[in-house]
């Protein structure tokens, strides 16, 4: 396929455009295997995305240019066989033939105008010259920001399925997937090899995105409209993203060269950094983050810098890392001890350090301080009668943006396309060709509280059967009789749903008992079979052959379609959708709380001062219970609360099972948790287990067969 800025059969006017005109871009030698492709153009102030229509040898889309004069900017987004792909312009052009990559394409640039403006006498014999890439960043203002904003580009991808989320024991792309060049399938079975392509690029991207800030850092200066004070911010934000990028690669791949500056050198013993001490990088890159936490604003005031990284965001990024540097993986883990650099520097402590759980303590309790003395706090919505509703109160933690108030959002990735995911995770009855196959896990589905509060699955037997906690009031054994209301004003749980009532039925009669009873959270981040959608104004379909299953490959494979950060109004065949500006929250203030608490517990395990701390740790889960609507800790036995285990490592367990529900299907955050406490082996190298989708109406006792814990995925040991 082809795409060249430059010549007019693709674009058309080629070069620069008036405001408000338009434009017809078209991509040649596409194929009938290319599902779809789109236009996604963006500029200071707005970023659209346009749906571009197949003729007969070309796929092209009209679009109108901006009334507003300046540089607009814009790439592809190409589906073949499911697997999605970048078209963008070569690296260092911005006009010319394009070229397909895998992700972060470069971008082509069309030089928006006002029609009335006039050439300068001087400049029309004028010979334009090439600015060298190094002092890119002299030139104006949008230069300026242009720079900075592909600093920004590295920033992890919210709204992917194909990467740590799908790698982990949450998300699960199709399997159909896997010959359509999902990597996600692959590394889930074990099928690659230390040649195989990652889900986890940093190497390929991060090391770039450093040297640009590096380089910003030192030829940025101040302008007539950039004053010295907005200069010093977007060092501070070069500074913070080159320590973040650099802890970033550490944490995924254990010890990384530091990439202290920019070389200007060519030769290789220049350029060939060896590996660092894994400490010598997160503590470098700790100082980094701290000092440039204190050259930044604690929050963006302006709409146009929403997305722009705080002191906040900055030393939430340090928590997590400091969290991560404290765990038994890298913290005196005897397996890492002979691991060494090539002088034999050992990477990795082969001594266990319980200070390290002190430095993430404190890091967390630091970003709390700092975000609630600057007005960050837990999202929260309200029923009329002024109680919390927790169904819109979490939905929409993720879902609205700062000026719709949501406080709770500490770092955020504002180019993020939630539409194609939205197109991907509602049933494949509503989609456009087929989509409708980003399911989750039975674990997670298990993972979530029940109504009253209690864990309903305290383990598996050997067989792969749950082992019921008596107190949960759960059941896997039929259906139920009644309808469930909740004191909400969330709509979608069933046909009777109204936005203007405080109650509202969640779990219409006829429901599978699983999933009833279940805590608000499950039914923002779980979509079942059998259950409302309003998006179809029907229930789901997921049966083999029925409106929402296989056997197309574009089909829950666990039984289970995930509804964390979907739109759960959208219908793409309508183009209907209440949240269709949204943006990837990277980091909320839950994390943080919840962060503090297990910190503070392993800290309190080493010293032996639980007790002590018991109040403080409760008081961080507390918060995160009281907004999802369920009961709350205490130490002592209390009215309408649980009591809290009398053992840290048992409070170690239950803040582990409120991380993962809380922060379900969340930017990766559960794949580095499983590495950091050392399950990871144990829980991605099992059964993995869902709903029998394979069922169809037609089979006798069809329902009951559904309903039945099946095998999707074998351990790799099995295999």
């Amino acid at each position: 396929m082809i795409h060249n800025a430059s010549v007019e059969k693709y674009r058309t006017p080629v070069g620069a455009v008036t405001c408000g005109s338009e434009m017809m871009i078209r991509l040649y030698d596409v194929g009938q295997e290319v599902n779809k492709a789109e236009i996604i153009m963006y500029s200071e102030s707005f970023h659209r995305e346009y749906e571009m229509k197949r003729k007969k040898d070309c796929m092209e889309e009209h679009i109108k240019m901006t009334s507003e004069a300046g540089v607009v900017w814009y790439y592809f987004r190409i589906w073949e066989h499911g697997k999605c792909y970048f078209y963008g312009a070569r690296h260092g052009k911005t006009q010319g033939e394009g070229m397909i990559v895998d992700d972060n394409p470069d971008s082509f640039q069309i030089t928006v105008y006002e029609e009335d403006f006039d050439t300068p006498r001087w400049m029309s014999k004028g010979i334009m010259y090439q600015i060298f890439p190094d002092r890119f960043c002299q030139g104006n203002k949008k230069n300026m920001e242009r720079w900075l904003a592909y600093i920004y580009r590295g920033l992890p991808e919210y709204y992917t399925y194909d990467g740590p989320d799908a790698i982990a024991d949450e998300l699960i792309p199709s399997v159909g997937w896997e010959a359509q060049g999902f990597k996600a399938i692959q590394y889930q079975k074990g099928n690659w090899t230390a040649d195989s392509p990652g889900v986890i690029t940093y190497w390929n991207n991060y090391p770039k995105y450093i040297r640009s800030a590096y380089l910003f850092i030192k030829h940025a200066h101040p302008l007539e409209a950039v004053p010295v004070e907005e200069v010093d911010f977007m060092k501070a934000e070069c500074r913070f993203f080159i320590a973040y990028y650099n802890s970033m690669m550490a944490i995924a791949y254990g010890a990384v060269p530091i990439i202290r500056e920019a070389s200007e050198s060519t030769s290789a013993d220049d350029l060939m950094l060896k590996q660092e001490p894994f400490y010598d990088v997160i503590d470098w890159a700790d100082q980094e983050m701290l000092e440039a936490s204190k050259q930044l604003p604690a929050t963006q005031t302006e709409d146009k810098k929403y997305g722009r990284v705080t002191s906040v965001g900055c030393l939430a990024m340090r928590a997590r890392m400091l969290l991560f540097a404290a765990s038994d993986l890298v913290n005196g883990n005897p397996a890492l001890a002979n691991i060494k650099n090539i002088d034999g520097t050992p990477i990795f402590n082969s001594v266990h350090d319980p200070e390290r759980w002190k430095r993430a303590v404190d890091a967390c309790k630091l970003v709390i301080d700092e975000a609630e003395a600057a007005g960050y706090h837990l999202h929260y919505e309200y029923l009329d009668n002024g109680d919390i509703d927790p169904f819109l109160s979490y939905q929409n933690a993720v879902m609205k943006r700062w000026n719709e108030a949501n406080r709770e959002l500490l770092f955020v990735r504002t180019m993020d396309s939630g539409g194609w995911y939205d197109k991907n995770c509602i049933p494949r009855g509503l989609g456009i060709n087929g989509v409708g196959a980003i399911g989750i896990t039975q674990s997670l589905v298990d993972a979530f509280f029940m109504r009253n509060g209690q864990r309903p699955i305290l383990g598996y037997n050997s067989d792969g059967s749950p082992k019921i906690n008596p107190d949960a009031d759960y059941s896997e054994t039929g259906f139920s009789t009644q309808k469930e209301t909740y004191s909400t004003k969330w709509e979608y749980g069933s046909s009777e749903g109204d936005r203007n009532k405080d109650e509202n039925v969640v779990v219409d009669a006829n429901t599978y008992k699983m999933y009833c009873g279940r805590e608000p959270r499950f039914y923002i981040s779980v979509l079942h079979n059998e259950q409302w959608h309003i998006g179809g104004k029907r229930n789901t379909d997921f049966y083999m052959d029925g409106k929402d299953g296989g056997p197309s490959h574009d089909a829950p494979w666990s039984g289970y379609l995930v509804r964390k950060r979907v739109d759960p109004s959208a219908n793409p065949k309508e183009g209907s959708g209440d949240y269709k500006n949204r943006h990837g929250a990277l980091c909320r203030l839950a994390e943080i709380y919840l962060s503090y608490a297990e910190a503070l517990n392993e800290y309190s395990i080493e010293k032996g001062t639980y007790t002590a701390n018991q109040n403080e740790i409760l008081k961080y889960v507390n918060l995160i219970r009281e907004r999802a609507g369920i009961p709350e800790y205490s130490v002592s036995a209390e009215e309408g609360k649980i009591t809290a285990p009398s053992d840290p490592v048992e409070m170690r367990e239950l803040i582990r099972q409120e991380r993962r529900v809380e922060l379900n299907c969340e930017s990766g955050l559960r794949f580095n948790d499983l590495r950091r406490w050392k399950l990871a082996e144990t829980v991605l190298d099992g059964d993995f287990y869902g709903m029998n989708a394979y069922i169809k109406v037609s089979d006798a006792d069809y329902r009951n067969k559904y309903y039945t814990r099946t095998v999707y995925q074998l351990s790799l040991i099995h295999i």
